[in-house]
């Protein structure tokens, strides 16, 4: 079952960041309220999977590795989907672009090779923490 939580957390994230794009694509107005509540959403989509993963699918990992799984695999897939999907819908960017207007794609365009070395690392902790391993790891 916890394979379950790990792909939720994946379709969840992929879902928020594809649907970012679109709007960005091909709705202005819609693109406005995605940007200014950006936070607001994530926070939404963060309590919706956690109501189906706590009270639908049986598991003993501790919510603290579910909160920090979850946004763990944000961090890791959020501008990936976002590219891949602004890709597919026919704008010319790499995989790896950050933007240039939010606060995080400046920091993370600094950071270059580190920041993605940053986001690799936690993307495997959060993968860790939502599939329940804990025989080799005592956290």
């Amino acid at each position: 079952m916890t394979y379950l939580i790990l792909i939720l957390a994946l379709l969840f994230n992929v879902f928020q960041a594809s649907l970012e794009a679109w709007a960005n694509k091909y709705h202005p107005v819609l693109n406005g309220v995605f940007r200014r509540f950006n936070i607001l959403l994530a926070i939404l989509y963060f309590i919706l999977w956690t109501t189906i993963v706590y009270f639908f699918i049986p598991n003993e990992i501790p919510y603290w590795k579910l909160f920090f799984g979850y946004w763990f695999i944000a961090f890791l897939v959020s501008d990936f989907a976002w590219n891949l999907t602004t890709i597919l819908l026919g704008t010319k960017i790499s995989i790896w672009y950050y933007g240039t207007t939010k606060r995080y794609d400046r920091i993370m365009t600094k950071l270059g090779s580190y920041g993605w070395f940053v986001k690799g690392i936690l993307g495997i902790v959060g993968i860790v923490f939502l599939l329940g391993i804990q025989e080799y790891i005592n956290i």
